[in-house]
């Protein structure tokens, strides 16, 4: 019994049919996760989100179609990777690159990085719970997830 007094159904696995399909390139999943973290943040001002991306220049797209939506640059934090140039960065991105202090850390709404730098977010001290949503674009890449 849930705690509604319902009755719960055993877990169903999915039908994996025509699940390849799904991470085929050009299938709308960064498009479709971009559009839920935008969502996400307008419904509820105190939404925090972590977004990881599998490579930089995934990171830095995924910054640029954010702002390319009309969110606020100052609810979004790209967080930079430590072998990323700073020169080689587009002019939008260049305003995420470097870490600030802890409490303001703590007030950006979206904080979007690679999975393997955003470990670095307790080494930071980011509270466990912070995040209301943790998102992963392409998580078939990912080797090391969170």
């Amino acid at each position: 019994m849930s705690s509604t007094g319902r009755e719960c159904s055993p877990y169903k696995p999915l039908d994996h049919r025509g699940i390849d399909d799904l991470h085929s390139p050009g299938t709308g999943k960064t498009s479709t996760i971009i559009e839920s973290v935008i969502h996400l943040v307008r419904r509820d001002a105190g939404a925090r989100v972590l977004a990881c991306t599998p490579s930089d220049a995934a990171t830095d797209l995924f910054v640029e179609r954010l702002a390319a939506a009309g969110m606020d640059l100052a609810r979004i934090y790209r967080l930079d990777a430590s072998s990323f140039c700073e020169e080689d960065m587009s002019d939008d991105s260049e305003t995420f690159s470097r870490i600030p202090g802890h409490d303001r850390l703590l007030v950006f709404s979206v904080i979007v990085s690679t999975c393997p730098k955003a470990a670095i977010l307790m080494d930071l001290n980011v509270p466990v719970g912070h995040f209301s949503h943790i998102v992963i674009d392409d998580a078939a890449q990912q080797r090391n997830l969170l």
